[in-house]
């Protein structure tokens, strides 16, 4: 069960009077309720939409058999598939870029940089090397103040990166006015793509294409 929270104040529910444990999210995790609300949806639609489920026992049983599918016989979506960011080594084409720090996001990752140029080039190459897998991927960029935390970093522009990475198409890397305004000289080519509402952003925000 999930209870999402909006209010200052933890709503008082005796969980653990069922044997359930609370694990309270991190604060200001744009990512971490699309994730999980996209596992729910998947095991609503997969496995529980189909059942008429009697007693505990026997959702216990079908929750570990979904699980089990889940994390071996569809392997392409097991947490053991993960890269391991932590060797530049597994990085491929951005091994040799300066990278600050990268947070997996389930579906993504998220990458900080020293400079704008980088951050660029790195999304390109990504892009490009995935190609020869039959993959696609999109990139959003945007340049800002944020707060390392743990393994995690958080701040306003985060959230922009993230919303401008979802107005990107397949093999699109889409950067913000504040990343194109900071590269003058660098030979990286944009293409305008106009003005746009980010989710959860005030005002609009003029996003262009890196041309590749």
């Amino acid at each position: 069960m999930t209870v999402t929270e909006h209010s200052a104040q933890p709503t008082p529910i005796p969980f653990g009077q069922w044997g359930s444990a609370i694990i309270r999210p991190r604060r200001r995790s744009p990512w971490q309720n699309g994730h999980v609300e996209r596992l729910i949806g998947s095991i609503r639609r997969e496995s529980l939409d189909h059942l008429v489920v009697f007693d505990e026992a026997q959702l216990r049983r079908v929750l570990k058999n979904y699980a089990s599918c889940y994390n071996q016989v569809r392997t392409h979506l097991s947490l053991d598939n993960a890269p391991d960011f932590r060797r530049p080594q597994t990085l491929g084409p951005v091994a040799n870029i300066s990278l600050l720090q990268v947070v997996t996001t389930g579906d993504g990752m998220l990458a900080t940089f020293q400079a704008p140029t980088k951050a660029i080039r790195c999304a390109a190459a990504i892009r490009e090397a995935v190609r020869t897998l039959g993959l696609e991927i999109r990139a959003g960029l945007h340049a800002g103040e944020y707060k390392p935390i743990g393994d995690e970093v958080v701040g306003i522009a985060i959230h922009i990166g993230a919303r401008v990475a979802a107005k990107a198409g397949a093999s699109e890397v889409l950067v913000s006015s504040a990343v194109k305004d900071l590269v003058p000289g660098s030979g990286i080519r944009f293409k305008n793509r106009g003005f746009h509402n980010l989710k959860g952003v005030p005002d609009r925000w003029r996003l262009y294409l890196v041309d590749s």
